[in-house]
């Protein structure tokens, strides 16, 4: 039936406002998905370049101190030659320290300059994951609100065939009503009529007074 036609597209419509709403959720979830791995994949490189500046660093100490000792043994090979070399010595101690020191100063700041680079990207990942949440939740918010105002409408709309068709059946009662009266009138005058004539056979069938009677 009508009826029947207008409640199947109502639910129609509604399964079709559920799933755009789903479809939202979905392209949301998938959004924050791949920021967490955009974030991921950032801060792993960060730490790369972090191990790898820090063993640069280790390898400049580890050959000043491999220079430092082959200067011990040429010394220590050359007796002859180590009073004159002693201050040679001692400033290449001194420069190795140095160096050593300036390579773990540098480890340092290395690291330092790696923990505040990954301390960025965590606030900013954390930031941009944070707007993402909340912009998908807008949208989510925005198709509920559109799929309840869609299902509110199509509602309105059956409502408003019911009522025309309550108001349409209502006329067709009235109508049946109307004629039923009629028919019941024409049936009753029917009878009379039926009466009066059977009255005016039973008075025709009937005898009268011959002549002479009283």
């Amino acid at each position: 039936t009508a009826r029947a036609d207008a409640v199947e597209e109502s639910a129609a419509a509604v399964r079709a406002a559920t799933a755009a709403a789903e479809a939202v959720r979905a392209a949301a979830d998938t959004a924050v998905a791949d920021a967490e791995r955009d974030a991921t994949a950032r801060i792993t490189e960060a730490h790369h370049d972090a191990e790898t500046r820090i063993a640069e660093a280790t390898a400049a100490r580890d050959q000043a101190l491999t220079e430092l000792a082959t200067a011990h043994r040429d010394a220590e090979r050359d007796a002859r030659q180590r009073t004159e070399l002693r201050e040679d010595i001692r400033a290449e101690r001194a420069e190795a320290l140095r160096l050593h020191q300036a390579a773990d100063t540098n480890a340092q700041l290395l690291r330092a300059d790696a923990a505040a680079d990954l301390d960025r990207l965590r606030a900013e990942t954390t930031a941009e994951i944070t707007r993402i949440r909340a912009e998908a939740a807008a949208d989510v918010d925005r198709a509920r609100a559109a799929a309840a105002a869609e299902t509110e409408r199509i509602r309105a709309e059956a409502e408003a065939r019911l009522d025309t068709e309550r108001r349409a059946a209502a006329e067709r009662l009235a109508v049946i009503g109307e004629a039923r009266a009629e028919a019941r009138t024409r049936a009753e005058r029917a009878e009379r009529q039926a009466d009066d004539l059977a009255a005016e056979l039973r008075a025709l069938r009937t005898p009268g007074p011959g002549p002479g009677g009283t």
